[in-house]
C-alpha cells in the first residue's frame, strides 16, 4: 500500500497552515479556554470545588509582563501579588466563610515589555478587571465532586492505556506490511495525534486531578503530564503483551454447534455446567473454565479462560461426541474423533511432550559441547 504523493504533500501543507493559524490566533484561543478574561488578562480557576474557608487556586496570565494581581471580594482584599518579568502567576487565597456564589474581581496590572517585538505602538502600564464567580459548596458536596473528578481522571487514564495497547497492535500490523512509505506516513500522522493527545490529557486528566487533589502548580503539572504520557506508553505495552499472549486452551469445532446439546452432554459426563450472560461455566470441584457461547455456537476458535488442562480435556472429549473437533492445549494442536477416549488423548499429549523434552535435551547437549569446545580453544596451553 503506497500513499499517493498528493496526499502526503496535502498533509504537510494543511499541517503548516494550521500551525500558522494557531500561532497567529493563540491569544483568542487562550481567551476561549479561560474561566474568565478581560482586556489583556485571563484567569483560570483550578479548584472549582471549595467549601467555606478552603483555599482556592487561580492562574493569572497577561499578554504583557504581569506586575500585580489583587483579588477583591466587594471591598475586602483576599490576596495581593506583585512581581515582574513574567506573564504568568499562581494565586491562592481562602474563599469567604459562606456558601453560595461568590462574585470576585481580579485587578490585573501589567506593562509592555520593550525588549520584545510588539504588534502595537501602545506602551506603558495597563490594568484590567476580571470578574470571576466561585461557587462555595457544603463539605459533603465538595467531597463528592472531588471524588467524581478523581474517578473521571482515572477513567480517561485507563482508556488511554487500552487505546495505546491497541495502537501498538495496529503499528505492528502496519510494520508487517513491509512498506516503508506506509510506515513513514503513519509515523507522521502519529506525531500530529501525539500533540492532540497531550493537549487532550491536560483537559481530561490534569484539570480533574487539580480539582480532586489540589496538588497544583507548574511542577505538579509536569508530573501529571508525565504520568499521562509515560504511563499509557509503558502500561499499554504491558497490556499489549497480555492481549497478544498465546491462549492456554481453545476449542476449534469448525462447524456450528448446538450449545444447549453440548451443555447436556457435559452434564451427562459428570461435568458441572452453568450458563448465563452469554458464557458457559464448566466446573468440576473447585476448578472451572469459562467459554463464550456465541463463538462456540458459530464454530469459531473459542478461547477458554483459565488453564486447567485435565478439565479442558474432559470437556473436549465430551464435545467431540457428535463430530470431530480440533483443540489446542499449551500450543499442541490435537484432533479429537468421536471415538477418542480420554486416556488415549492424554497418552498422545504425553508422548508429544516426551519427544519435545528429548529434543530440548539434545539441543542443550549440543550447546554444552560447543561451549566446552570454545572453552578449550581459549584455554592457555600448559
Amino acid at each position: 500500500m503506497r500513499i499517493p504523493p498528493f496526499l502526503a504533500w496535502g498533509f504537510v501543507i494543511v499541517s503548516c497552515v494550521a500551525g500558522l493559524f494557531v500561532a497567529a490566533g493563540i491569544e483568542p484561543i487562550l481567551d476561549s479556554t479561560a474561566t474568565a478574561s478581560s482586556g489583556n488578562a485571563r484567569v483560570w480557576v483550578h479548584t472549582p470545588f471549595v467549601a467555606p474557608g478552603d483555599r482556592t487556586w487561580l492562574s493569572v496570565e497577561a499578554s504583557d509582563v504581569l506586575t500585580s494581581v489583587r483579588v477583591l471580594d466587594g471591598d475586602a482584599t483576599l490576596r495581593e501579588w506583585s512581581g515582574s518579568e513574567r506573564d504568568f502567576a499562581w494565586i491562592d487565597f481562602p474563599v469567604p466563610d459562606r456558601t453560595g456564589p461568590v462574585q470576585l474581581v481580579l485587578e490585573v496590572g501589567s506593562h509592555r515589555d520593550r525588549s520584545r517585538l510588539q504588534l502595537s505602538f501602545l506602551q506603558g502600564s495597563q490594568s484590567a478587571q476580571v470578574p470571576v464567580e466561585i461557587v462555595v459548596r457544603s463539605v459533603p458536596s465538595v467531597l463528592a465532586l472531588r471524588l467524581g473528578s478523581l474517578l473521571l481522571a482515572l477513567a480517561f487514564w485507563m482508556q488511554a492505556i487500552v487505546g495505546m495497547a491497541k495502537a501498538y497492535q495496529w503499528m505492528r500490523a502496519v510494520d508487517d506490511q513491509g512498506d516503508a512509505n506506509l510506515s513513514e506516513g503513519v509515523g507522521g500522522a502519529l506525531c500530529v495525534v501525539g500533540v492532540a493527545y497531550a493537549i487532550g490529557g491536560y483537559w481530561a486528566f490534569v484539570l480533574p486531578l487539580y480539582a480532586a487533589t489540589r496538588w497544583i502548580g507548574s511542577l505538579w503539572a509536569l508530573l501529571w503530564m508525565a504520568v499521562w504520557i509515560v504511563g499509557p506508553l509503558v502500561l499499554g505495552w504491558k497490556l499489549r503483551g497480555w492481549l497478544d499472549r498465546p491462549w492456554a486452551h481453545r476449542f476449534e469445532p469448525g462447524r456450528t454447534v448446538d450449545v444447549a446439546a453440548i451443555a447436556t452432554r457435559l452434564r451427562d459426563a459428570g461435568i458441572g455446567v452453568r450458563r448465563g450472560l452469554g458464557w458457559m461455566r464448566i466446573s468440576e470441584g473447585d476448578v472451572s473454565l469459562w467459554v463464550r457461547e456465541r463463538s462456540l455456537a458459530a464454530g469459531d476458535p473459542t478461547y477458554v479462560w483459565r488453564s486447567d488442562e485435565p478439565l479442558f480435556l474432559r470437556a473436549a472429549v465430551a464435545l467431540a461426541g457428535d463430530g470431530a473437533i480440533e483443540v489446542v492445549t499449551w500450543g499442541h494442536a490435537v484432533r479429537i474423533e468421536p471415538d477418542t477416549s480420554l486416556d488415549a488423548l492424554r497418552d498422545e499429549l504425553a508422548e508429544r511432550r516426551r519427544r519435545e523434552a528429548e529434543q530440548l535435551l539434545e539441543r542443550l547437549k549440543e550447546m554444552g559441547e560447543l561451549m566446552d569446545g570454545m572453552r578449550r580453544f581459549f584455554e592457555p596451553p600448559g
